[in-house]
């Protein structure tokens, strides 16, 4: 496995180790827009808490060059209980506003088109395409059956060759509208954190260890391809 490993059964200490590394990354980046996506889900929320809790150990100026965007979304609107959006905004996005850290326009929120074909993909691409055009860190929650972002195994869209955000109306996990970012696209990030956390997510995690398993049968196997990919996890092999 190329990927460097972050592990510890204390959830609280894993994130903490977790915000070290990430605000490590971080302070190396010299752009003037630095772009996180950030995913939805359960296993993001510990981290998203201890980043509000320290977040002033990142500096000022550096704050000011953070851009943050979804990885995957659902095909809601953003203040709908089932946003992924809401949660992170609520959790954490709120407090860094509220600190002073960052402005609201550094926020890049999904925004659901019912009206428009791609349900506004091609939007959000043009958003990231203003902040660079590629994610320099992503947070992927990793699921149970091994998939990143809405990318799942032996689905039709890790085919694709799209440099961008897709759409999908068939995901196998509820709700099944869904928009996220393209296999391509992650691929071009230069930093990624999978997290694999809970005894739920072994058979996931033992997968993507795998050396005979390949990216179709574990999506979250792409930060592998990636320049600095980072497991996270709490599992024993």
């Amino acid at each position: 496995m190329k990927s460097k490993m972050i592990f510890n059964t204390d959830h609280q200490e894993l994130f903490a180790q977790m915000v070290v590394v990430l605000f490590r990354e971080i302070n190396q980046l010299t752009k003037d827009k630095i772009v996180i996506a950030v995913p939805g889900g359960r296993s993001i929320v510990g981290l998203l808490k201890q980043l509000a809790s320290r977040a002033a150990e990142l500096p000022h100026e550096v704050w000011g060059r953070l851009n943050f965007f979804m990885v995957d979304e659902r095909l809601v609107p953003i203040d709908s209980e089932d946003s992924n959006y809401k949660l992170v905004f609520e959790l954490c996005f709120c407090d860094f506003v509220k600190q002073g850290l960052i402005s609201e326009k550094q926020l890049h929120p999904f925004i659901y088109q019912p009206q428009q074909k791609d349900f506004g993909a091609s939007t959000y691409e043009q958003e990231l395409n203003a902040c660079g055009g590629v994610f320099d860190i992503v947070l992927l929650g990793v699921g149970e059956d091994g998939h990143a972002a809405a990318l799942y195994p032996r689905h039709p869209l890790l085919s694709s060759e799209h440099v961008g955000f897709l759409t999908l109306l068939d995901s196998p996990k509820p709700p099944s509208q869904r928009m996220t970012s393209s296999l391509q696209l992650l691929r071009k990030a230069k930093v990624a954190m999978a997290l694999f956390i809970g005894e739920a997510k072994k058979d996931a995690y033992l997968t993507f260890c795998s050396a005979d398993k390949a990216i179709a049968d574990c999506p979250a196997k792409i930060i592998e391809d990636i320049e600095c990919g980072y497991v996270i996890t709490d599992i024993r092999e």
